[in-house]
């Protein structure tokens, strides 16, 4: 249970009334939960298109509700995979050496890159949004639970099979005690889902696609730097959205 309340209390904004006990085995755990936890963002991501399409989409254009859709999943997603992008960006896209770059992304204060690549993702994400609110033929709810447990079990993908840049730091932390048993029910939940709420030619092409974009990505970061950071998950989350996103836009258009 600490395990959950640990991913629940420190990646999402979710309420819980349980406080969070901050070891390295809560911690390893969470990463089997992570898909659970993606899952109940789904479901709040998918109650705020119900409420934002049913009562607002005769009367409002698409855009204002992509981006109200994106606003929704903020409030309880939180800021902290936005943070990690932003230093990431901030870093990897310097031009200076692996060692200069991991102090840049050390630096709390957002640098010129880092507000590029934020504002980039988010016109990305808002058009891809609007694409979907327009010609989706699918169950737009059913797309969102699996597209929030989708990109947090990426997450942990990239936390459990990818090194770490430092010996210290939040990615050896979450690296300390790894579970297999616990990553691999996160990842049969995970698959589940999919197969439960997405038609097969979805499932079957675009999640690959978005898997091996993210992974490739994560391969990219770790010779960039040496390794990952808790910045650069923050960073895979966002590729692993949009990545999915746009598979979406081709799959289910």
């Amino acid at each position: 249970m600490n395990s959950l309340t640990f991913a629940i209390k420190f990646f999402t904004r979710l309420p819980w009334p349980r406080e969070a006990k901050w070891e390295a085995k809560a911690a390893a755990g969470a990463l089997g939960v992570l898909p659970l936890v993606g899952l109940l963002l789904g479901v709040w991501l998918a109650g705020g298109s119900y409420l934002i399409t049913g009562f607002l989409g005769k009367n409002w254009a698409p855009i204002l509700q992509a981006a109200l859709l994106i606003f929704w999943e903020w409030i309880m997603g939180g800021s902290l995979f936005l943070d990690g992008f932003a230093d990431t960006c901030d870093g990897v896209f310097s031009g200076t050496p692996p060692e200069r770059a991991l102090e840049i992304m050390h630096d709390s204060r957002i640098g010129s890159m880092g507000a590029i690549g934020l504002n980039l993702m988010f016109i990305l994400k808002l058009g891809l949004m609007v694409q979907l609110l327009e010609s989706a033929s699918w169950p737009l709810w059913k797309f969102l639970i699996v597209y929030a447990c989708w990109s947090k079990w990426l997450v942990s993908l990239a936390v459990f099979w990818l090194k770490a840049a430092k010996n210290h730091g939040l990615a050896s932390f979450f690296q300390q005690e790894r579970n297999p048993a616990s990553w691999w029910a996160g990842t049969f939940m995970m698959a589940v889902s999919s197969v439960l709420l997405l038609p097969v030619r979805f499932w079957m092409v675009a999640l690959p696609f978005s898997g091996l974009t993210v992974f490739g990505t994560g391969l990219w970061l770790q010779r960039r730097l040496g390794g990952q950071t808790g910045d650069t998950y923050g960073f895979l989350s966002q590729i692993a959205e949009l990545s999915f996103l746009l598979a979406a836009v081709i799959g289910l258009s």
